[in-house]
């Protein structure tokens, strides 16, 4: 069976790779985030070299790069490909010795590196991209300290939050444009149509007019908007201002109640259940008078049957419907010619009238009727049997009108149904047949009188209506959330679809800006407009606007002019998407950015806190926000500062976490809490009193973890109920990171500085007290030089002391710094001094300093310097060791016999430290004298 390389896998994995290009970084500039991020890991792991090294299928690439002459290398060079399987810190102690690295070209040639540790780059859906690694050039036996790799783990997942906010910036930015492009090219189709329904409607002429002539107003309604596109003469009918929109809701709000179970609603044209003939009352909008509407409707569908729309035709038949309620009173002749002329009256584009008679079959039929379908006039004067009539009907809907006339003999009352039936010059023609179905008093069907309409043409208007119904649904779908009528002077909205997202606006107002537009974004949108009305151009503009719900959020607002035939905007139609997500996310990141600067800048605990919580509690909305260091063992946290809304009282000081609730087992756990109410919550519900009297009703803790131990919490409090969302919780967990970063630097500055001062302290008063010893007792000595050489080199000694605290030694020669102190204290002729020329690092250069001092003023009182006679040997080496141990040796002849100190002080402590605080030292008393041997891996003593 073949064996599967896990390495290979892994970096040829699909996923990975996939990951990897979605981030769209590969071969970008430089940005300062990741190199700063770069700088402070090599700073803090005390390497030269630090990258952010991105792993590809053939190559790794760095993003960022401090210390390293490339800016990427192929696979064969890279020791980061290594960290995509490891769990955690991938850690190579001697680059040269491990079977992995050992014939790495970087290893064996320049830069010639030796030490590897990387923090692998793991992405939120799981897939590891690279790793942030430092490098040196000498090997480390100990690998990083835990300290060392808590930080590096840290700013690895910077790194990640930096990668992910750059590719949902990169993807909401081409969202964007792709939305813009799409509501530009939806606009453009709208204004194309516009032009195409203008020349359709001089091509079609002819068709306004019988419609007009016949009182026909036509409309299509789109399901799922309930927007309807009427004709002119739909408005002249209802009494409202002719427009080509309306919402549904405009008109059935003018049916009387009494009606409002005959016209159709959302839900039943959602399901297809609304009928669709149907005659109802309407109080007309523009002089309340009461009129008959009968309205004649069909669905249309889409390819899974879903209904989608619907067209028609309304017509007023008030005065035929008091013509009718006339005629129930007439003889039945008389009521036969009467309705015939009546219902030629109502209707338009008439094309015949009949009578059926229907106990006898006997169909009568007019001239005009006759000529259309080349029957003979006489015999339809006589009577035909209507078999002879539907002959003529086309194929496809025979059966439709069969249905459509047996409902209205079962039912009686009005009857209308459109059909395509066969003429005299043998085409098709579309018609509508409208009529009504007469009962005797038992109910028995008499008669059925009609007239025949010609719709040829106004069913070619809705095709065309039907091809653009698309064109409207695209405009409105294409990403936009809203879509908006305004007058030419955008003085008046006229109508407004909010879809869920804005306010709807169904009747026409000029107070749109007190009700949409943020008071502080109306300069730049009048602005904005004054420029699209003098251009005749496209507006555009992204602005707060009040949504449905109350609250302000952020909008990309565009509205192209549509024109009237001379060239004058007739009116603008525009579209409104939210983008809220977009720029909140991208406040986010420009805080995060705030608030790293303002932390590299502040230098005690309560500055750094109060500024991140001020800028996160503005940011989530917040009345109170801060951090708290946790103390685990006594379930207590100390709040050093924070930030609170005016009215709202600090919370600064030690508190009980369960003084507040029960939900400090959560926190252990590393599961931030989330109490949206905290009457509510089983978790304070007992405390609940306690915090709203603070100001809580919400409270929000997430945890800072260090080594699986919760070391401190960023807390939001609003006392008003505030859930987090997934994003914005992610945007408190970042910047808690970074606060506990910049109070550890600040906290590890302060006992520094504590230290190096208690330190001085306590050397510059022993040397003022052996200076005023030594001047009372060799006061009246006659020779003062002695005693002058004696008290300038206590002097030197402190001046040496200050210069060591003070100055910066970034590199010392190891033998300029045992000299420098040993002449501080002794003659350098009393030593011997022998070793190779090293170069110490800092820390060391301290560490030997104060080691040395501390020996040396051991010798002068109590060892080989106190006697005349009395030599010391300091001598070093670095063996050729695995770890390449540091070793520096202390011997003492000719003075008293060597005795072990009776108390532990702190010269003695710092002896036992040892070099760089490795605590490897050996000593021995003995009658010949005091020795002492302190070992340390080369590579924490000698500089890179």
């Amino acid at each position: 069976m073949t064996q599967i390389d896990p390495l290979g896998h892994s970096i040829a994995d699909p996923d990975r790779l996939a990951a990897l290009d979605a981030l769209a970084v590969l071969g970008t500039p430089t940005e300062q985030s990741f190199d700063d991020v770069a700088r402070l890991a090599s700073r803090l792991c005390a390497a030269p070299v630090a990258l952010v090294s991105l792993v590809a299928a053939d190559r790794q690439w760095f993003k960022a790069n401090v210390g390293f002459p490339r800016c990427e290398t192929g696979l064969e060079g890279s020791v980061c490909k290594f960290a995509l399987t490891e769990p955690d810190l991938l850690v190579i102690p001697d680059l040269a010795a491990d079977p992995r690295t050992a014939s790495n070209p970087l290893v064996t040639g320049e830069p010639h590196i030796r030490f590897y540790a990387g923090a692998p780059l793991r992405l939120t859906d799981g897939a590891v991209v690279g790793s942030l690694c430092v490098i040196d050039t000498v090997s480390r036996p100990k690998g990083l300290t835990p300290q060392q790799g808590d930080d590096l783990r840290a700013l690895g997942r910077q790194v990640v939050l930096l990668l992910e906010a750059r590719r949902s910036m990169a993807r909401d930015r081409a969202e964007a444009v792709e939305k813009r492009e799409a509501q530009a090219s939806a606009l453009a189709r709208a204004a194309v149509s516009e032009a195409q329904n203008i020349f359709l409607r001089v091509s079609d002429q002819r068709s306004r007019f019988a419609q007009e002539a016949g009182g026909v107003g036509t409309f299509e309604l789109i399901v799922a908007s309930s927007m309807m596109q009427v004709s002119a003469e739909f408005c002249r009918l209802y009494g409202v201002p002719i427009a080509p929109l309306y919402s549904a809701a405009t008109f059935e709000a003018l049916v009387l109640p009494e009606d409002a179970n005959v016209r159709s609603r959302d839900a039943s044209r959602e399901d297809g259940s609304a009928a669709l003939d149907v005659e109802y009352r309407i109080h007309r909008a523009d002089d309340g008078e009461l009129r008959w509407i009968a309205r004649r409707a069909s669905f249309t569908r889409d390819e899974h049957g879903t209904v989608v729309g619907m067209f028609g035709t309304v017509r007023d038949v008030t005065e035929r419907r008091k013509v009718q309620d006339a005629l129930h009173a007439s003889e039945a002749l008389a009521r036969e010619s009467v309705q015939r002329v009546q219902l030629a009256l109502a209707a338009g584009a008439i094309i015949g009238t009949w009578n059926w008679d229907i106990p006898s079959d006997r169909f009568t039929i007019d001239e005009a009727f006759a000529q259309t379908f080349g029957l003979d006039p006489a015999l339809g004067r006589k009577g035909i049997p209507l078999a002879q009539i539907v002959a003529t009907v086309h194929p496809d809907d025979k059966r439709g009108l069969s249905t459509a006339i047996t409902t209205a003999i079962l039912r009686g009352g009005a009857y209308a149904h459109q059909y395509r039936v066969r003429r005299a010059d043998g085409r098709y023609y579309w018609i509508e047949a409208n009529g009504r179905v007469d009962r005797a008093e038992d109910g028995t069907p008499l008669s059925f009188p009609g007239v025949l309409l010609d719709i040829e043409e106004r069913r070619a208007a809705q095709a065309a209506l039907t091809a653009s119904e698309s064109r409207l649904r695209a405009l409105v779908t294409a990403g936009a959330q809203s879509v908006y009528r305004m007058s030419p002077d955008w003085q008046e909205m006229r109508q407004l679809d909010g879809h869920g997202f804005l306010a709807d606006t169904v009747v026409p107002t000029v107070h749109w800006l007190d009700l949409y537009i943020d008071p502080a974004d109306r300069p730049e949108m009048m602005a904005a407009i004054e420029d699209a009305i003098r251009r005749k151009g496209t507006f555009e503009l992204e602005h707060r606007v009040r949504r449905a719900d109350g609250s302000f959020g952020w909008t990309l607002s565009r509205a192209v002019p549509l024109f009237e035939e001379h060239g004058e905007i007739a009116e603008w139609f525009g579209a409104a998407s939210d983008v809220t997500a977009r720029r909140t996310a991208e406040a986010r990141q420009a805080a995060l950015v705030e608030i790293g600067d303002q932390l590299r800048d502040l230098g005690t605990v309560p500055t750094i806190v109060h500024a991140a919580a001020g800028t996160v509690a503005r940011m989530l909305g917040a009345t109170r926000a801060g951090y708290g260091l946790v103390d685990v063992a006594r379930e207590t946290v100390e709040v050093p500062s924070d930030w609170c809304a005016p009215g709202i009282a600090s919370v600064a000081g030690l508190h009980d976490f369960r003084d507040y609730g029960s939900y400090i087992e959560d926190l252990r756990r590393g599961a931030a809490v989330l109490i949206k109410d905290v009457e509510r919550d089983p978790r304070t519900q007992k405390s609940a009193v306690k915090l709203l009297a603070i100001g809580v009703r919400t409270l929000i803790n997430v945890p800072v973890m260090e080594r699986g131990r919760l070391v401190g919490i960023g807390f939001i409090n609003s006392d008003r109920p505030n859930a987090l969302s997934a994003e914005e919780l992610a945007f408190v967990r970042a910047v808690a990171d970074r606060i506990q970063v910049a109070v550890a630097r600040v906290q590890a500055e302060a006992q520094q500085v504590l230290l190096n001062g208690e330190l001085s302290h306590r050397l510059k008063n022993t040397l003022s007290m052996v200076q005023g010893i030594a001047s009372q007792t060799l006061r009246s000595v006659p020779d003062q030089a002695p005693v002058q050489a004696f008290t300038q080199r206590l002097v030197a000694l402190s001046q040496a002391h200050d210069v060591l605290l003070q100055d910066s030694w970034t590199s010392a020669p190891m033998r300029a710094v045992v000299d420098r102190v040993l002449a501080v204290q002794a003659p350098l002729e009393r030593f011997r001094i022998n070793g190779p020329n090293l170069s110490l690092a800092p820390q060391a250069t301290l560490s030997l300093s104060m080691l040395l001092h501390e020996l040396t003023t051991n010798a002068v009182k109590y060892g080989a310097l106190s006697t005349e006679a009395g030599m010391v040997s300091v001598t070093w080496r670095v063996e050729d060791d695995d770890d390449r141990t540091a070793v520096l040796t202390w011997q003492e002849r000719g003075g008293p016999p060597a005795q072990a100190p009776t108390r532990r002080g702190f010269g003695t402590r710092l002896i036992q430290l040892g070099l760089v605080g490795t605590r490897d030292t050996r000593l021995s008393y003995s009658t010949l004298g005091f020795d002492a041997e302190f070992r340390a891996p080369s590579s924490e003593v000698v500089a890179s």
